[in-house]
C-alpha cells in the first residue's frame, strides 16, 4: 500500500506539476494575446500622437498664414489710406498720372506724381523727370519699374534774334 500511496502521490505529483504547466501555459497564452494587444494598443497610441503632432504642424501653419494675411491686411489698409491723398491729373498729350493732391501741397508737401503701373499694384514710386524728350514732351521715368511716360510739353525755344543794320555802337551804325 505505501507503494501505492506512493505512486499515487507521484501521479498525484506529477498532475500536480502537468497543472502547473497547464496553467503557466495558459498564463503565457493570456500572456501573449495581452501582449499582442498591448502592442496593438501601443501602435495605436503611437498613430494618435503621430497625428496630434501633425495637426499641431498643421495649425502652426495656419497660424503663420493667418499672421501673414493680417500683415497683408495692415498693408492694404495703409495703402488705401495712401491712395486717398492722390487723384488722376492728365498731362498732354492725354497721359493720366496720379498727383499728389493740393491740399497736401499747399500744407507743406512737394508736389509730385506717381507711376501709374505701380500705382496699380499698390506701390508708391515717385515719377522721375529726365532730361530726355519725345516729340517735345519730358520722359518721365519710374525708378522702380522702369515705366517711361512722355508728358510735360516743352515749347521750342526761341532763337537769340540777330540785330542787322547796325544800330548804335556798330560799326555799320557810322
Amino acid at each position: 500500500m505505501i507503494a501505492e500511496l506512493s505512486a499515487i502521490q507521484s501521479a498525484a505529483g506529477s498532475l500536480k506539476a502537468a497543472g502547473d504547466i497547464v496553467k503557466t501555459m495558459v498564463s503565457m497564452k493570456v500572456t501573449a494575446e495581452v501582449q499582442a494587444k498591448i502592442i496593438e494598443l501601443q501602435a495605436v497610441i503611437m498613430a494618435a500622437q503621430s497625428g496630434a503632432m501633425g495637426a499641431q504642424a498643421s495649425q502652426m501653419e495656419l497660424l503663420e498664414r493667418v499672421r501673414e494675411l493680417e500683415g497683408d491686411l495692415v498693408k492694404f489698409k495703409d495703402w488705401e489710406a495712401e491712395k486717398q491723398r492722390y487723384e488722376p491729373q492728365r498731362f498732354e498729350p492725354g497721359v493720366v498720372v496720379p498727383a499728389l493732391k493740393e491740399e497736401f501741397v499747399r500744407a507743406g508737401e512737394l508736389a509730385h506724381l506717381l507711376c501709374p503701373a505701380c500705382y496699380q499694384k499698390g506701390q508708391k514710386s515717385i515719377f522721375q523727370p529726365t532730361p530726355e524728350t519725345k516729340f517735345r514732351y519730358r520722359i518721365h521715368r519710374c525708378p522702380s519699374c522702369s515705366t517711361e511716360l512722355a508728358f510735360s510739353y516743352i515749347p521750342p525755344s526761341n532763337p537769340p534774334s540777330v540785330q542787322r543794320g547796325g544800330g548804335g555802337n556798330s560799326w555799320m551804325g557810322n
